[in-house]
C-alpha cells in the first residue's frame, strides 16, 4: 500500500504544469459554443468548472470538506483543506500557507496508503510510520485526525 505508481500515473506537478487545463480557457459545449451558457454547464459541485480538480486529491469541486479551491498558479488549483492539513504546509499568523510549492513537488510521489493514488500529503504523526493519504482517505482509512491536525494512521491511532 506505500509503494507509488510510476510517472506515467502521475499528474503532472503543479509548478512545471501544461496549462491546457488552465480555468481561463473558456470551456466549450458538444455543439462548439463558448460563453456563459457552456460555463454553466461544465460547472461542478459548488459551481466551480468541473475539469479543474484539485492537484492533492484529485477530485473536482469548489465544496465539500477540501473547501473552496485555491489558484496556486497556472495550470494549478488545490482545495483550501487539502493545502492547510498538509504535513509541511505551515499556516502563518497572517493566514498565509507558506511551503505549498515544494510540498506539491513531493507528494506528486507518494501514493495514499489508502487508495494508492498521488498527491497524499497527510503523513501519520509516527516518526517512523511512513503512511501518508489525502484528505478525504483519512476517514475511510480509519485514521485519528485530532483537532490539531496531527494525523495517525489506523496501525498508529492508540499510540
Amino acid at each position: 500500500p506505500h509503494s507509488s505508481r510510476g510517472d506515467e500515473a502521475m499528474p503532472p506537478s503543479c509548478p512545471q504544469d501544461d496549462v491546457e487545463d488552465d480555468v481561463a480557457a473558456e470551456p466549450m459545449d458538444e455543439s462548439g459554443a463558448g460563453g456563459a451558457e457552456a460555463e454553466a454547464a461544465s460547472a461542478g459541485q459548488g459551481g466551480f468548472p468541473r475539469h479543474v480538480v484539485c492537484k492533492l486529491c484529485q477530485k473536482p469541486g469548489d465544496a465539500g470538506e477540501g473547501g473552496r479551491m485555491l489558484f496556486v498558479e497556472p495550470g494549478c488549483w488545490a482545495h483550501v483543506n487539502c493545502l492547510a492539513w498538509s504535513s509541511e504546509v505551515v499556516e502563518t499568523v497572517a493566514g498565509d500557507l507558506t511551503k505549498v510549492h515544494s510540498m506539491l513537488q513531493r507528494t506528486r510521489k507518494i501514493g495514499c496508503a489508502h487508495c494508492g493514488q498521488p498527491g497524499a500529503s497527510i503523513g501519520c504523526n509516527v516518526h517512523r510510520c511512513k503512511r501518508s493519504f489525502h484528505l478525504p482517505c483519512l476517514g475511510p482509512a480509519g485514521a485519528l485526525v485530532l483537532a490539531d491536525r496531527r494525523v495517525y494512521c489506523e496501525e498508529h491511532r492508540s499510540v
